[in-house]
């Protein structure tokens, strides 16, 4: 008899056994069945895998024991991944500026212990605008003194039928013009006032907020330390 022929022979048993063990692991999880539920809202189950499940997503079951050892989600269309990114985009940007107000109500709380410390601030600033309103007030009524004067010497020359001299003429144009500056300046200062008053009373508004946050954390961490304390202390209640 042929060697080679007689040598193939031999290496059958080998082959068999080979392809046994090969099978046992690529079956090593069991028979699978699929799960996937229609487009009529209805629970169907598959050993194969139409083109219907890979449209609605599936899970994949092992069958001996009813364990899901694979979820595959449904495919999004185009539309839809442009909107996850678009919200995750919208998250992280919410994030970020979470993560800004908390700094920026953190550095107002260090700013101004408390509300009195607002109050005196601008108290203070108010102040330096109530200081430049009276020196305005009292210099323009200087200005209005030297106004009067100056028009009565017009009316006296108007009176005796004589011209009003070009100089006297000009210096009153003059005192006028300087009067509507100290009012627009005036009327600053009022405006100064109304804002500062605004700027206080939205500040005070802001500090509370931030405090009332800031207490919230403490309060919220005060109250897990005291749970992992109690925990620790009485391991029964909390297991």
């Amino acid at each position: 008899m042929n060697r080679s022929f007689l040598f193939s022979l031999s290496l059958i048993p080998a082959l068999m056994i080979t392809g046994v063990h090969a099978q046992s692991r690529g079956n090593a999880s069991g028979p699978t069945l699929y799960r996937w539920t229609n487009e009529q809202g209805i629970t169907v189950y598959s050993a194969t895998l139409p083109q219907e499940a890979i449209r609605q997503g599936r899970e994949i079951i092992n069958t001996q024991t009813g364990e899901v050892i694979k979820q595959v989600s449904k495919p999004q269309t185009q539309e839809e991944r442009l909107q996850a990114q678009a919200d995750a985009q919208a998250s992280v940007e919410k994030a970020q500026a979470d993560e800004v107000f908390k700094d920026i109500q953190s550095r107002l709380l260090q700013t101004y212990p408390d509300e009195r410390s607002i109050t005196e601030v601008y108290l203070q600033k108010l102040a330096m605008i109530d200081g430049q309103t009276k020196r305005l007030r009292a210099e323009q009524s200087e200005l209005l003194s030297s106004i009067i004067a100056n028009l009565r010497l017009a009316a006296d020359h108007e009176m005796e039928g004589n011209p009003i001299p070009p100089a006297l003429h000009k210096t009153i144009q003059d005192l006028g013009n300087r009067w509507q500056t100290y009012s627009r300046a005036l009327e600053e200062t009022k405006r100064k006032q109304t804002q500062l008053n605004q700027e206080e009373s939205t500040l005070k508004e802001q500090w509370n907020i931030a405090n009332r946050y800031f207490q919230r954390e403490i309060d919220l961490t005060t109250a897990q330390s005291e749970t992992l304390e109690l925990s620790k202390q009485h391991p029964l209640i909390f297991e």
